[in-house]
């Protein structure tokens, strides 16, 4: 009995002291226990799982480290960015937080080693890193990150390459948001982006295969040069006018995003586009001049001289953006344009566009000075004029309380007679005995 009971004294004595030698459990609200656990690849995705969820700022440093061995996974990165946004009362207790009731401080300082890293370090081959670059653009750009500035700009100036673009586009967004002290800095690289001109046009390239290429080449420009005008529009930089409006015409298909950049760009947008209608535009002058945008000469700009058609683009563009404007100051300087014959404002496929007088007579109609209703007046009662100016003019007529008050307000029989005349001039004829009757549309 007795050394039964000494036996049994052994095996408890030998369960405690094994106890005290491995210590207390790990406790699984702390963040060092998971950080311990990043090199262990079985434990890896958990642990990154559960820093995530615990939300202190302590893990970045180990996610970091993990995150440069484990070849850049934008997963832990995103953690990363997590951990180091910063998070008020109540977003902290909708995370259940505990260890923030009072909201969390952001980190940033210690997750902008491994942002700039992404960027500078970012390898086109490796498509973890890529995705990395792509969050870290975003991170720093949509933070407003000073710290992270010079790397935005150094990695958006980047000649852009086809897996490395969407992350230069993130950049140059995030160039966007940098409104305060650095906004200067932030607004000189953009205009450096949109300052240069584009690729050749792939529609101007003969050779089938160089015209993929050249087709490629040229949409990862346009996609770096519209997101730097769009952040200019964010931005607001009356500096930048310039430079946009030469984006007009040396990529018009951009010229959706450079209307709103130009709208929030401040009053000298207007006089600077005023010139371009009187002729007065030097730079523009000079474009036209050098790249032959006054004339279209067929889709590859190869057809001799005297096959060349002229075009409005310059008075066109101008008056679209004036139309944005809505400045009366600008009324005699569309009324001198209106002057001007009509001529298709660009050619798409080989095909005219409409005239620069639809923009003209739009512009007008929104601008609404009475300076243009004796003009508009005038061309809507000239019955020799062509039908589509009559009715452009009519369109265009001003919303001010003379234009309402003029003879606009009894030509009610003329507006008629000029409709259905418009209308004979478009319909169809009708088929003629002994005429081959039309195909019928197959259902």
């Amino acid at each position: 009995m007795t050394r039964r009971l000494h036996k049994v004294a052994g095996l408890a004595a030998l369960t405690l002291l094994t106890a005290a030698l491995s210590g207390c459990p790990d406790n699984p609200y702390a963040p060092e226990t998971w950080t311990k656990k990043l090199d262990d690849p079985q434990m890896f995705d958990r642990a990154v799982e559960k820093l995530e969820n615990l939300g202190n700022p302590k893990a970045i440093k180990p996610l970091g480290e993990a995150w440069q061995k484990q070849a850049r996974p934008s997963r832990v990165l995103q953690v990363i960015i997590e951990l180091a946004r910063p998070l008020s009362k109540d977003e902290a207790a909708a995370k259940f937080l505990s260890d923030f009731p009072d909201g969390r401080p952001a980190s940033w300082d210690a997750a902008m080693p491994y942002l700039t890293s992404a960027l500078q370090e970012a390898d086109e081959t490796n498509p973890r890193s890529v995705d990395s670059a792509v969050k870290a653009a975003e991170a720093i750009g949509n933070a407003g990150l000073d710290d992270g500035l010079d790397t935005l700009i150094e990695f958006a100036n980047r000649p852009p390459t086809k897996k490395m673009l969407a992350a230069q586009v993130a950049a140059v967004r995030g160039l966007g948001n940098f409104g305060d002290s650095n906004r200067a800095k932030a607004v000189a690289a953009l205009i450096k982006l949109v300052d240069r001109d584009p690729p050749p046009n792939p529609r101007t390239v003969v050779d089938k295969e160089a015209q993929r290429s050249a087709a490629e080449q040229f949409q990862r420009s346009l996609a770096i040069s519209g997101a730097a005008i769009n952040s200019l529009g964010t931005l607001g930089a009356p500096e930048a006018v310039k430079v946009l409006v030469l984006a007009i015409y040396r990529t018009p298909e951009l010229f959706p995003q450079i209307r709103r950049a130009l709208a929030a760009s401040g009053p000298g947008v207007a006089p600077e586009i005023s010139k371009i209608l009187r002729g007065e535009h030097a730079e523009v002058n000079q474009l036209f001049k050098d790249k032959k945008l006054d004339r279209y000469c067929g889709d590859r700009g190869d057809l001799p001289p005297d096959q060349c058609v002229p075009v409005s683009a310059k008075d066109f563009y101008a008056a679209v953006v004036l139309g944005d404007l809505y400045d009366p100051k600008t009324v005699p300087d569309l009324l001198a344009a209106l002057r001007r014959p009509p001529q298709p404002a660009y050619f798409f496929d080989e095909q005219p566009s409409g005239s620069q007088h639809a923009a003209i007579y739009d512009a007008l109609r929104k601008v609404g000075s009475d300076k243009a209703a004796d003009a508009l007046l005038a061309i809507w009662s000239d019955s020799k004029a062509e039908i589509a100016e009559r009715l452009g003019a009519h369109r265009g007529r001003t919303r001010s309380r003379r234009a309402a008050t003029t003879t606009w307000a009894s030509s009610a029989r003329s507006s008629k007679t000029m409709a259905r005349t418009a209308i004979c001039a478009w319909r169809p004829r009708r088929r003629s005995a002994g005429s081959p009757a039309r195909p019928r549309r197959s259902r």
